[in-house]
């Protein structure tokens, strides 16, 4: 049957006929509803010692864009420009008022959720930053370093980006800093033994310090950060959840999770939510107003809380959301101010240097197919600047790098890609040189349907394919018209390709018997309707073999063996479909003209033994979500194959 996109149930043709087996079903109990974990983070400012001053109800925090230092040439933006925009934990981003979209991590399967954003200082760009310090550029956004492929001691929690742009600092629980680009590194609270863990940080006006708030309102300040007063020594009703800078850098408020409000320095106080009457305890961020005359709070729920001068652009309260909210960037005062052209000093020639050329990067990012890709290799030592080259190996198709040093481009091909890298410095008469080998992992790129999980190979034409599956078993007590099936196929995995040649096995409850379900293998080639195979046998926990190849032009052969009780049947069909994908899937199949509700599987559905012919890596991964709900999700592919199971959370592999 064909993959379904969310909101777009494929039609069939209904099953009849069908000579059953009857199988008991495991008396496990009920499959627990997969809850949603709400992250709430954001961005704040420091300090340790002395108590508050001009004392509001308290309040979140959020970190928030002080807007960059002056650059070559005036910044071509609106004078009158205001707006906002949104993140939720999968990466999803909602824009309001002149903020732009620029993309959004919201399609991709990411390995940690996001936990903070912060905007360019255009606001034509932005960046998205996960909890494992995973970084996503859009628009403008450069690409400087991640924590990504680091073993962290606390999760990230925040981010802040430099005045200019060119590189962002991330902050982790403990307060620990990690300066990429042109952030400078001022300190971290990353050897201190800390209270109450870190939730967020604001950088300085000139990006030459930075602040770092603590949940209990502890403030600590590096670089040239003021200190205005903290909350560290007053009991709070509710944890502070982040803290926004004012735009001269003279003072700052901290929010707390019932968006109460804290004002320190020339801070002023605008009100809170409690003090408006609103009672809900899920405010994740803060951000100042342009002119720092009022300010903003968000709440998991996507409200948007406007006080002061601060305007109401919209907000997401109301509608659903596949995450929650976590975090909220608001175009800063730089980027509304008008422009001031500014004269820089020329450049300098640089000095010879005997220090070694040190390749500084010791690994990269994983890619994913059909995403944009970027990412900056460095290197230290020797004499700037640095020429790279590739001399041997290949980068993922649809990969580039340049003699800076900057691999980007959109990866079309799924696998390992390895390769040496080679760099040169300016050192004259004899320029230094250093050599590293780096890999870059290309996953599948990630498909949502509701009625597919699994892998789907492209770019054919292909002429064969194979796969072992093991076959699951119900739960008891589920509705008689859920089902679940597994099979191998070509064709139907792409969009308006009606055309599929397939076979499998399909599992269903019994209506007379909540204790039993039936196990019925079948083989099918679209638009006709699904052939029983009534000569053989199949049971839960078998492993079964299907095996579909081209034997001549348009005459195509069908097999599916029990491996485990040595059945088999086999059949010789015309087939004409284009042949353009094969694919390996657990499916919740069609009834009567519609999609069913997927039956609840255990154990795991495992695929082995998986072939194509001719060979392709090009994959596509499948998850199916249902009413909003994910519940069927593959295991990444490896060499052994890959596993499915029912629910949210994607398995081990084989």
């Amino acid at each position: 049957m064909d993959p379904a996109p969310l909101g777009s149930p494929a039609k069939g043709e209904p099953k009849d006929g069908w000579k059953l087996t009857r199988h008991r079903r495991a008396l496990v109990g009920v499959v627990a509803s997969l809850s949603l974990i709400t992250l709430c983070i954001a961005v704040s400012t420091r300090n340790a010692e002395s108590g508050a001053t001009k004392l509001a109800p308290i309040a979140d925090v959020k970190e928030v864009d002080c807007g960059p230092t002056p650059t070559n040439g005036p910044m071509a933006v609106a004078s009158e420009a205001t707006g906002y925009w949104l993140v939720a934990s999968d990466g999803g981003i909602f824009t309001f008022g002149d903020a732009g979209f620029y993309g959004s991590t919201g399609g991709i399967k990411l390995n940690k959720p996001i936990v903070g954003m912060a905007p360019t200082p255009d606001g034509k760009g932005y960046w998205l930053v996960a909890s494992d310090g995973g970084i996503f550029t859009f628009g403008d956004a450069g690409f400087y370093g991640s924590t990504g492929a680091f073993h962290l001691n606390k999760p990230i929690v925040g981010m802040s980006a430099t005045p200019d742009g060119k590189g962002y600092w991330l902050v982790a629980s403990d307060g620990g800093i990690f300066a990429f680009g042109d952030a400078g590194f001022y300190g971290s609270t990353g050897g201190i033994v800390l209270n109450k863990p870190i939730v967020g940080m604001a950088p300085t006006l000139d990006g030459k310090g930075y602040w770092l708030v603590a949940s209990d309102g502890g403030i600590f300040t590096f670089g040239d950060a003021g200190y205005y007063g903290s909350t560290g020594d007053i009991k709070l009703n509710k944890p502070i959840v982040g803290m926004a800078p004012t735009p001269d850098g003279n003072g700052y408020w901290l929010v707390a999770s019932d968006g109460g409000i804290f004002t320190f320095g020339d801070a002023g106080y605008h009100g809170s939510e409690p003090g408006a009457g609103v009672d809900i305890d899920n405010v994740v961020d803060i951000a100042a107003s342009p002119s720092g005359d009022g300010y903003w709070m968000e709440g998991s729920d996507g409200r948007v809380s406007p006080f002061g001068d601060a305007s109401s652009e919209g907000s997401m309260l109301g509608t659903p959301l596949n995450r929650p909210i976590v975090g909220f960037a608001a175009i800063s005062a730089t980027q509304t101010s008008t422009p001031q052209p500014v004269t820089t000093p020329p450049p300098t020639t640089p000095l010879a240097s005997t220090s070694p050329l040190i390749i500084a990067t010791s690994g990269l990012p994983d890619a994913t197919v059909g995403v944009v890709y970027s990412t900056s290799l460095a290197a230290s030592g020797g004499t700037a600047p640095y020429s790279w080259a590739i001399t041997s190996g290949s980068l993922p198709t649809g990969l580039s790098i340049s003699p800076t040093g900057v691999i980007t481009g959109t990866p079309s091909t799924s696998g390992g890609f390895a390769f040496t890298v080679r760099v040169a410095d300016a050192t004259t008469p004899t320029a230094q040189t250093a050599s590293t080998t780096l890999t870059i992992t290309v996953a599948a790129s990630i498909e949502y349907s509701e009625n597919w999980s699994g892998y789907v190979a492209g770019n054919g034409p292909f002429t064969g394919v194979n796969g072992t599956f093991t076959v699951p078993t119900l739960y008891a007590g589920e509705p008689s018209g859920d089902r679940v099936t597994e099979w191998v196929g070509i064709d139907g995995g792409t969009s308006g390709d009606t055309s599929l040649i397939q076979a499998g096995v399909e599992e269903y409850p019994d209506p007379s018997d909540p204790d039993l379900f039936y196990i019925q293998p079948w083989w099918e080639i679209l638009p006709a309707a699904q052939t029983n195979i009534t000569s053989m046998t199949v049971g839960a926990g078998n492993e079964v073999t299907v095996t579909i190849g081209q034997i001549s032009g348009t005459e195509w052969g069908i097999t599916l063996t029990d491996d485990t009780n040595g059945e088999s049947f086999t059949t010789d069909q015309t087939y004409t479909g284009p042949e353009s994908t094969a694919e390996w899937i657990v499916e919740a199949p069609e009834l009567n003209g519609e999609i069913t509700t997927l039956a609840p599987y255990t154990p795991d559905v495992t695929f082995s033994d998986l072939g194509i012919s001719p060979v392709n890596t090009t994959l596509a991964e499948f998850i199916m979500v249902q009413a909003a709900s994910q519940v069927s999700t593959p295991s990444v592919l490896t060499s052994s194959g890959f596993n499915v199971a029912y629910g949210d959370t994607a398995p081990a592999p084989p």
